[in-house]
Parts: C-alpha cells; structure tokens; sequence
C-alpha cells in the first residue's frame, strides 16, 4: 500500500476541499495549489474527560500467530469513496452555519480529501490507537491486556496511562508511540514527552490533523499489533458510539475534552466497509459543549453515508 507522507495546513479555507496527491503540496478541488505548513507539536493520570465511561473488566489477547493472519488479510482492503462524497460540502457548510467549527478528511484512491475550517487540534483520545500499538509491538499485550481493552472499547483513562507507563519514561514512551505513526507514513506528527495542559495527559495534547489520521487509519491493518488494536476497536462501548459508530461495521476510535481556548472538542478515525472495500476517514468538531460537539459528528457520519 502506497505510504504518504502526511503534511499538515495551519490554516484552511472554510469548508473548502482539499487533496493531497503530493507529499509537497496540497491541492484544492479545481482550484489553486497553496504551500503546506508543518504541524503544531502540542501527565496527568487523564486523557479525555469522559462523561461517564463504562469499564469491563475481561480480557482480550490475541496469539501472534492469530495477529499475522488477520492483519495479512485488513490489509488487502481497497479505499472506497464514502457514498455521500458529492453532498458532504453541503453538510460541512450547515455544521458551520450553525456555529460549530469542523474538519473531515478521507481516503479517495491515492489521495486525501479534506473538508471544513478546523485547523489542527488536540488527539485527545484518538491518540490511545497509536499508543495500543505501541504497547503491543513492545510484546506487552498480555501484561496489558485489561488496560488495552479499556483504553480502546471504554476509553477509560486509567487504563491509557498504565498503557503509557508500561512503556517507560514519558520521553521513552513519547518517542515509541511516535515510531509508530512513522511507520504508517506520518512524518510530521509528533507525540510530546511534557505535559502541555493540565490536567489533561501528555498523548491526549499529540496535534494530530484529520488528513494524518485518514492517513494512519488506511496503514493501520498493516502494522504489527493489528490483530489486537482493531479488535477492540471494532467493539467501542455503546455510550460513545456517536459519529462513525452509527455506521455499520464501524472499526473506529473517539476523543473529547475542552481546548484551552474555550468549547469543546469531538473527534473520531476509523473506517467502515463499503462495497467490498473500506472507507477510512478521521473527522474533528468543536462546538459549545460535548453534546453539541458529538451531535454535529452524527451530522457528518450520515453524511458520509449518503
């Protein structure tokens, strides 16, 4: 699968469509090229603040054998155009209208194309898929089997920085996790070693771009530790499945908190099949509160489907 180097825009036209087919540029649809910028770099024991998140107690470990075999067979699966593409504009531009800032990124073929004014934001908890695989690949899947299935399905904090701290100091960890988008083709997102926003964790505070993470999530079958990460991904607790999770076999993450610049943040990355392929898209929302937030991504999901 082609990797791209994944670069980020400090600033996008509102709602406007863009589409990256060249590592040194972005392209927007039928109009003129505009430079990209690097990306932002933005413990507590939290990530997210969760309203309410539910956390079961069983396990989940997968053999390696098992792990090869499934990510072998994700990773022959086409990136489809969501059903909804020629409409999702329109969508975008009625979330604004409202108020609300947001961002949509997916997979067309060999490019991303992106919607919306949202600029870079905070990972939140999105950014506990790379650090899942981190865990795994370092061959801490069975030791951190509990907190791996927490910090994916419930999004329990708890859970996150146990993962964090297994892998050792908050320089050693930062730099493992990093390594790991590096090998989705993500050269430019960096997960910091410092806390930046108390309270909120050191991974939660990664600046991820919508673009990035469509990115991350079209790779993501294919790295080590795949069989382990998607599974639990593929059963998010029922009280957050908002946004991509209202869309059948979603395989899909979420992340929230209050940036400090007031609101409140939602956002999600996975994918969902269609057609015998999948569609990979990460989509970020700030509006007045959670609820707002979270309404304005079941917004875009349907749009999605079309």
């Amino acid at each position: 699968m082609w990797l791209v180097p994944v670069l980020c825009l400090a600033v996008l036209a509102a709602a406007g469509a863009w589409v990256l087919d060249d590592p040194s540029r972005w392209i927007r649809a039928g109009g003129p090229l505009v430079s990209a910028s690097p990306g932002e770099t933005g413990e507590s024991s939290e990530g997210d603040v969760s309203p309410n998140p539910n956390v079961a107690d069983d396990t989940h470990a997968a053999s390696p054998a098992a792990e090869a075999s499934t990510t072998t067979t994700m990773c022959d699966s086409p990136a489809t155009r969501p059903k909804g593409a020629a409409t999702l504009p329109d969508v975008v531009a009625r979330i604004e209208a409202g108020g609300a800032h947001a961002a949509v990124a997916y997979i067309d073929g060999d490019r991303v194309v992106r919607l919306g004014s949202l600029g870079i934001t905070a990972a939140w908890s999105t950014s506990k898929v790379p650090l899942a695989f981190a865990v795994v690949q370092k061959g801490l899947q069975s030791a951190q089997a509990v907190n791996l299935k927490a910090a994916l399905r419930s999004s329990d904090n708890t859970a996150a920085a146990a993962l964090w701290h297994a892998l050792g100091t908050d320089g050693t960890a930062a730099e493992t996790v990093s390594s790991v988008l590096r090998q989705a083709g993500d050269t430019t997102t960096k997960v910091p070693s410092i806390q930046t926003y108390a309270p909120y964790s050191v991974f939660g505070q990664t600046m991820w771009s919508v673009e990035a993470q469509a990115r991350f999530m079209e790779e993501a079958p294919c790295l080590v530790g795949a069989g382990v990460v998607l599974a639990e991904m593929a059963q998010v607790d029922s009280s957050q499945r908002w946004g991509i999770g209202r869309l059948p076999g979603a395989v899909f993450k979420g992340g929230w908190g209050p940036p400090k610049s007031g609101g409140y943040e939602a956002r999600q990355l996975g994918w969902y099949p269609v057609d015998g392929g999948k569609t990979y898209v990460a989509m970020s929302v700030r509006a007045s509160s959670f609820s707002a937030a979270t309404n304005d991504l079941d917004m875009l999901s349907a749009g999605l489907r079309g």
